[in-house]
């Protein structure tokens, strides 16, 4: 049976829900990293790690978009040439 490869997880939010999303990933054996992105802060964490650049998101296979609702569709529209999984 052919390895998987682990997953980089970038993900959009680092408050309620995300924290969740967060908590999850680190648990999972299918994710070798983990990015969190906020436009104004970072978190200093030794589990995965923060990022207030954007486009440190695009060197992940996969980002989850957990932000406020009201930013989905600004952050949608800056993923549209992206080639991971959204």
């Amino acid at each position: 049976m052919p390895t998987l490869k682990k997953l980089k997880v970038g993900v959009i939010g680092i408050r309620n829900h995300a924290k969740r999303l967060i908590d999850q990933l680190i648990k999972s054996k299918k994710v070798s990293f983990i990015i969190a992105f906020h436009p104004t802060r970072k978190i200093e964490n030794t589990k995965f790690e923060s990022t207030t650049k954007f486009s440190e998101l695009l060197l992940c296979d996969a980002i989850l978009i957990s932000s406020p609702t009201k930013t989905h569709f600004n952050y949608i529209n800056k993923l549209r040439n992206y080639d991971g999984y959204i």
